[in-house]
């Protein structure tokens, strides 16, 4: 347990002199500081964000979109058939039903 402490506080004590290195200079507060634009690699592990201007959102959205759209297509065909059959029979009616209007009451 006294290992894991004085560990704890070695590592404490060795990010705060890096963070106390890389301080502002001036009358600058601590926490007004942009400590985020410093890139510090603690014991080997590498931590950094990808900005999202350099992330490319589009490519992703179409690299399998044949995929995608039959997946949609097949997955939905059961839930979309019913009123797919009952919208283009509407439309057929009312198509026949205006057609049938016109001719009668033409002048």
């Amino acid at each position: 347990c006294r290992t894991v402490v004085s560990l704890a506080l070695a590592t404490m004590q060795r990010a705060t002199v890096l963070l106390a290195a890389k301080a502002p200079k001036g009358n600058v507060p601590p926490n007004m500081a942009k400590w985020w634009k410093a890139y510090t690699p603690f014991h080997g592990q590498v931590t950094r964000q990808v900005s999202p201007f350099n992330i490319n959102h589009l490519p992703s959205l179409f690299h399998d979109a044949a995929r995608k759209t039959k997946h949609r297509i097949t997955d939905n065909i059961a839930d979309v058939a019913p009123a797919l059959v009952a919208s283009i029979a509407f439309y057929s009616y009312a198509e026949w039903k205006h057609a049938d209007i016109a001719f009668h009451h033409r002048d």
